[in-house]
């Protein structure tokens, strides 16, 4: 194993309890639609979140939406983030020698002001999987491919770690071995490589 990339909402970083509904919610709003809190959960957590607002809300371009989405996150999103106490694996790997990348769904802005708090200089490769920066969100593999790319390392010598199922989708998508990620022990409703219960499991992988 030469690399490890890694989501970074709900893998690296968290968000408060209530951001989820306040942020979406807010968009939702905006459009004039009411929504559950199944709703929020999709829209968050979702492997076909573009395709779910366009079946649901009947909004035919989904990046309509993500843009009223991203005006509100970026200037609220950091003043709600929480860094997991296990994130410092990034240094241990770094110390041993292994290349370190970031693929997101977070928009850019958001995603750099929660990995300046992480600290920027400790990764390789940030690569925002997004329409609004051209690329294909997950599940779709282009955000691990890029990133790969980037890191000068093929799928069988890289592993992708994640809290959702889009994470394992596009990890297998990119013939990488997917990693999930899985904290509170919830019934995995997928079939990753290995699920693990804390990101410090991720070292097992290193030889």
């Amino acid at each position: 194993m030469k690399a490890v990339m890694f989501d970074l909402d709900g893998t690296l970083v968290d968000v408060d309890d209530g951001y989820l509904e306040e942020s979406l919610g807010h968009t939702l709003r905006h459009f004039g639609l009411s929504y559950t809190l199944q709703d929020i959960n999709e829209l968050w957590y979702g492997s076909d979140r573009e395709g779910y607002i366009t079946r649901r809300f009947g909004l035919k371009n989904p990046l309509d939406f993500w843009k009223i989405f991203v005006e509100y996150d970026i200037q609220h999103r950091r003043e709600n983030v929480v860094i997991y106490n296990d994130s410092d694996v990034v240094d241990i790997l770094k110390d041993r020698g292994i290349k370190v990348g970031i693929v997101t769904s977070s928009n850019r802005k958001a995603a750099e002001d929660e990995i300046g708090l992480l600290g920027r200089e400790k990764f390789n490769s940030i690569i925002c999987a997004t329409l609004t920066e051209g690329l294909r969100p997950k599940p779709d593999p282009q955000g691990l491919e890029v990133c790969m790319e980037r890191l000068g390392v093929e799928p069988h010598e890289t592993c992708y770690v994640g809290d959702a199922v889009s994470d394992v989708l596009a990890s297998r998508n990119a013939g990488v071995r997917s990693v999930l990620l899985n904290r509170n022990g919830k019934p995995v409703t997928c079939s990753p490589h290995l699920v693990i219960k804390n990101l410090y499991e991720v070292l097992n992988l290193i030889g």
